[in-house]
């Protein structure tokens, strides 16, 4: 009787999610270098070009590889042996256009989404170094991304 009426309070201990763990405010010294790396790391725009850029040929990538399996491939019974854009076509004639404008739009709109994240992933980003690295670390990334080797390939990134 005693075990039946604990294991109820015990349950309800385990579902309690424990308590957020209380972060320092990091110090302004090493949170202005902090700022400076990020900014380097995470250029203006920087999000809005990958989503632009890079995006569209990821998904055409996937999509190209996907289509040329087939439902045996993905471990479905199926003996045709035709592949899933073969599949798709004869369900739908527009299969490849439609994935085309989704891709389009989807890139497009995440863009934007990026674009107004971006700032806040910045103050976050330089928040989270602040607090994990020390200031001579900091200051050594600094002048490292500030290196002309390195200015010079990020310019052939972003």
């Amino acid at each position: 009787m005693a075990l039946a009426l604990a294991l109820p309070g015990a349950a309800a201990a385990q579902t309690v999610p424990p308590a957020a763990p209380q972060t320092a405010p990091a110090d302004p010294a090493r949170l202005a270098v902090a700022g400076k790396v990020v900014a380097k790391l995470v250029p203006q725009g920087v999000y809005l070009r990958m989503m632009r850029d890079a995006f569209p040929q990821m998904m055409d990538a996937m999509i190209g590889q996907m289509s040329g399996l087939t439902p045996a491939d993905l471990g479905e019974k199926d003996s045709s042996g035709k592949t899933l854009e073969q599949i798709a076509a004869e369900r739908d004639p527009a299969f490849r256009e439609r994935m085309t404008i989704m891709t389009r739009v989807i890139s497009d709109e995440m863009g934007k989404v990026m674009d107004k994240l971006e700032p806040r992933v910045r103050v976050a980003l330089g928040k989270s170094f602040a607090r994990r690295f020390t200031l001579q670390q900091l200051n050594d990334l600094d002048a490292f991304f500030a290196t002309p080797r390195v200015l010079r390939s990020r310019r052939t990134i972003c």
